[in-house]
C-alpha cells in the first residue's frame, strides 16, 4: 500500500505526507491483494490530519460499517464506483480503482 500526495504516482513505496492539514492524502489500496478499503481509510485519514491511526477521534465503525465498506469493493465484483463520507475531520472518498482520498476539512 502506498501513501502519496494527491496527483503523485501510485505504486511507489510508502511515503506519508507530512505537515497535516495542508492538502489531501491519497492511499492506493491493492484490492486484488490483502489490502482492505477500511484499513486504507484509517491510514489515509491519519496521514491527512497528521496523527497516529490510534489517535483518531473515534473508530471508523462509529461512522461507517467497515465490513460493508470492504464488501462494496471486492475485486472483480465491486458494486460501487465511489463512496464518500466524513470521518475524523476529513472527507473520505473510496474509489473502485483502489484510490482512497482523505481531505481535511478547512476551518474558515
Amino acid at each position: 500500500m502506498a501513501i502519496h500526495p494527491k496527483d503523485g504516482p501510485p505504486g511507489e513505496e510508502e511515503r506519508p505526507r507530512t505537515g497535516g492539514g495542508d492538502g489531501p492524502a491519497v492511499v492506493h489500496c491493492d484490492l486484488g491483494a490483502v489490502d482492505e478499503p477500511s484499513a486504507s481509510v484509517v491510514k489515509a485519514v491519519a496521514t491527512a490530519v497528521a496523527v497516529d491511526p490510534l489517535d483518531l477521534l473515534g473508530p471508523l465503525s462509529d461512522t461507517v460499517d467497515p465490513d460493508a465498506l470492504n464488501d462494496l469493493f471486492v475485486p472483480e465484483r465491486s458494486v460501487a464506483e465511489c463512496v464518500r463520507f466524513a470521518f475524523a475531520g476529513t472527507t473520505v472518498e473510496v474509489r473502485s480503482d483502489g484510490r482512497v482520498t482523505a481531505s481535511p476539512h478547512r476551518s474558515e
